[in-house]
């Protein structure tokens, strides 16, 4: 047992310090006292979101959204008149239709569908709010402020960067070192400070620091293995046998020392060209390509650093698999049906057809 991955409950790892105590974590330690924690990256990212864009921004860029979508919602006589009011103001200024998306509160990086909607309709919603009587105030003065399109056109642009990551994270075969790599990458991710605005500007970047401060603190990276780059076969120099060594006395101390790792990482390096080509296998199939015949120190290493899950994400898809499955009209199921169906959904890449078929 290497490590241990869970969502960040504090059932699980005992809150944001990983404090020991009455949680799984600390239960696990006493049979593993070097076990690795890792939380649910994709959950954090979310959260990070979510707490930056409540904490940072004056504006609640939630509410607004869920009151202009709430405002064309439902089948009532007086919401069907705003709706075509609404399509008036659509077709005179040349828009085509639109239909907005729902949002779920549970995972606040839907917003970003809704919030790409609201921007391409923005004249139409604006002209729309503004001459309507019975109009939400809420909504009114949001759209009589210059700057409520620039807080709209901000969180699009982060909220993109922050969908970009998670469905990066999200990916069933995603492995540590790409795990840590993307999370690096996003927080490194350059700002483009087109609006000169010292308000907005500033809070912008209290958005992205209240968001990376937060990941910082439930992630952990510094409890996870470091130096992992030369697994992603991305440059020869990342390839040291320093950093192979550092690598290996924390997870295979019984070939650190050993002469022919040293041997091992040098033909690693000579072979690199070869190695490196470009391919669609995820990163564990061409590791196991490269060391199926040699490299047995090496194979043992890259071994233990892929026995490490990257994620949570992949056993939290179960439960929304599950209710698809478990419907309210289909709600007889017996729990094991639903398990043998998950059980296909998940292993099997084939349709229904196809596995008649063989």
């Amino acid at each position: 047992m290497i490590a241990f991955c869970a969502d960040n409950a504090p059932v699980n790892f005992g809150g944001i310090n990983r404090a020991a105590g009455d949680n799984v974590f600390t239960k696990l330690k006493q049979i593993k006292s070097k076990l690795i924690p890792v939380g649910c990256p994709s959950h954090l990212v979310h959260k990070s979101a979510q707490i930056a864009g409540e904490r940072a921004l004056s504006v609640d860029i939630e509410s607004i959204v869920a009151k202009i979508s709430s405002f064309f919602s439902g089948e009532k006589s007086g919401v069907l008149q705003r709706h075509q009011r609404f399509i008036e103001f659509r077709d005179f200024l040349e828009l085509h239709y639109l239909k907005f998306p729902n949002h779920g509160k549970t995972r606040w990086l839907t917003l970003f569908p809704l919030i790409e909607r609201i921007l391409k309709l923005w004249e139409a919603l604006k002209s729309y709010f503004l001459s309507n009587e019975i109009c939400p105030r809420m909504l009114e003065t949001f759209f009589e402020s210059n700057l409520s399109q620039c807080y709209f056109f901000f969180m699009h642009s982060a909220l993109k960067l922050f969908n970009t990551t998670s469905l990066i994270l999200q990916r069933n075969n995603l492995s540590l070192p790409e795990m840590i790599r993307a999370i690096t990458e996003m927080e490194l991710a350059k700002i483009d400070n087109v609006i000169q605005i010292h308000k907005f500007k500033s809070e912008c970047m209290t958005f992205y620091q209240i968001s990376f401060d937060y990941l910082d603190k439930w992630l952990h990276l510094d409890s996870l293995p470091q130096n992992l780059d030369w697994l992603l076969l991305k440059d020869v120099d990342l390839i040291d046998y320093k950093i192979l060594k550092g690598c290996a006395e924390l997870l295979c101390p019984e070939i650190a020392q050993i002469d022919d790792l040293f041997e091992e990482v040098c033909c690693l390096q000579r072979n690199f060209p070869s190695l490196s080509m470009t391919s669609d296998l995820s990163l564990d199939q061409r590791w196991g390509i490269i060391t199926q015949e040699n490299f047995p120190c090496i194979r043992k290493l890259v071994s233990s650093i892929f026995a490490i899950p990257a994620s949570n994400a992949v056993c939290e898809r179960v439960f929304s698999l599950s209710k698809v499955q478990w419907s309210d009209d289909r709600n007889k199921l017996d729990i094991s049906t639903v398990g043998a169906l998950l059980k296909v959904i998940v292993n099997f890449e084939m349709s229904c057809r196809e596995i008649i078929k063989n």
